[in-house]
């Protein structure tokens, strides 16, 4: 199977989502066609065929099943919501079943807990973590985890938390090598919400190890 970006789309965008979601967890979910095209990003820097890979906030599972689709050798799924995990697992059999022969699908692994509690080591780290907007500084518990285990780290964030980031990252012995934004729709979540959908300026941010 020749696999393309927008084939690869096409393939996430059939997906299971989760109906239940955790506000409070802030469990957003990224459109298929922006996830492929981030991932694709990854493909293309050569971090992801062959490679161990730690999607952390898994959710149900969209960017670890890209890097398994894009020829990861392993991806570990880590999401502190059951009923995330279970919706990913069966993603997991629903894409492997389709298209895992013809891929050579990677390994897999489903760790139900919170990400904190993740002690696994991984080449890249596919991440799209809670914005910090309900927890306070749950972002920076996603990125401190992330630097801990892989020298490359891939991650979402609101792009007004930038200079932030910058300063956090070169405190942890990283740097950011490559930035992509775009809007992040997000659907209403309150009866108070007067839209019903709204967009949130985000950045898809490479973090390096610095050697």
């Amino acid at each position: 199977m020749d696999l393309t970006k927008s084939k690869l789309a096409i393939i996430l965008s059939k997906l299971a989502n989760n109906e239940k979601q955790n506000i409070g967890l802030e469990q957003y979910e990224l459109p298929s066609e922006r996830a492929a095209d981030l991932l694709w990003g990854v493909y293309m820097n050569n971090e992801l065929k062959g490679k161990c890979v730690a999607d952390l906030g898994s959710g149900t599972g969209m960017l670890g099943l890209g890097a398994l689709l894009l020829g990861a050798s392993k991806v570990y799924f880590v999401d502190i919501s059951e009923s995330s995990m279970e919706i990913c697992k069966k993603n997991h059999e629903k894409i492997k079943k389709e298209y895992g022969t013809v891929l050579k699908f990677g390994k897999s692994e489903f760790i139900c807990k919170n990400v904190e509690s993740f002690d696994q080591k991984a080449d890249v780290v596919l991440q799209n973590p809670p914005f910090g907007t309900k927890e306070k500084h749950a972002d920076k518990i996603f990125l401190e985890k992330a630097f801990s285990c892989a020298n490359a780290v891939y991650s979402i964030h609101k792009s007004s938390t930038r200079n932030f980031l910058e300063k956090f990252s070169a405190a942890n012995k990283f740097k950011i090598t490559d930035e992509k934004k775009f809007l992040f729709p997000l659907k209403q979540t309150r009866i108070y919400h007067v839209k019903k959908n709204y967009n949130v300026e985000v950045t898809w941010l490479r973090f390096e190890k610095i050697a």
